[in-house]
């Protein structure tokens, strides 16, 4: 197996794809964090991320599977040939990453890991309805178009919605620094 190169987003922080990938993905399960009892929610897609600094650009895509139970997700990453890239657990005591043969990373919130690993963070508090194609109602925003609004800055587009008029495809953009797509499968 090839060793990925380290890739630094900020001094100190060297990460590889397999880091991006887990990392950006874990804000998508911290956003989906707040269900009603008794409920549970599978979500899949794919994801690429591109993250650039005045090091270089880092890229990485794969495939993604959220689980969301009362009191606990999870967020199985994949590569787009199904191998496994990592799995992040959230709870209400904390967070947690896992990668492969790595030590577990753990912090008190998605955030943390985050900005831990990458030397940033999504909000990810939000995230749960920038999926449903919205801006969180408790934050300020700044519409652009009927798709696409302005919040914490970043910049949130619907690219393509389904049949049933739910998001299909999101892009997550912050300036030049973070893009992060998201397509998400037809709910089975």
């Amino acid at each position: 197996m090839r060793a990925e190169p380290p890739f630094n987003l900020r001094q100190g922080a060297f990460i590889s794809r397999r880091t991006l990938a887990c990392t950006l993905a874990l804000a998508l399960l911290a956003g989906c964090t707040s269900l009603a009892p008794q409920q549970s929610k599978i979500v899949s897609g794919r994801f690429s991320a591109r993250a650039a600094s005045a090091q270089g650009a880092k890229a990485a895509s794969g495939r993604f599977r959220l689980i969301m139970s009362p009191g606990r997700d999870e967020l199985e990453l994949l590569t787009p040939l199904y191998g496994i890239l990592g799995r992040v657990i959230v709870t209400q005591t904390g967070a947690v990453l896992e990668r492969g043969s790595h030590e577990p990373l753990k912090a008190s919130s998605a955030e943390e890991i985050m900005q831990e690993s990458l030397g940033f963070s999504l909000p990810v508090a939000m995230l749960k309805s920038w999926l449903e194609g919205r801006p969180d109602a408790a934050r300020e925003s700044r519409t652009i178009s009927a798709e696409t609004f302005e919040q914490a800055g970043w910049t949130v587009a619907v690219r393509r919605r389904r049949a049933d008029g739910a998001p299909a495809v999101l892009a997550l953009t912050k300036g030049e620094l973070m893009h992060l797509t998201l397509a998400l499968d037809d709910p089975s």
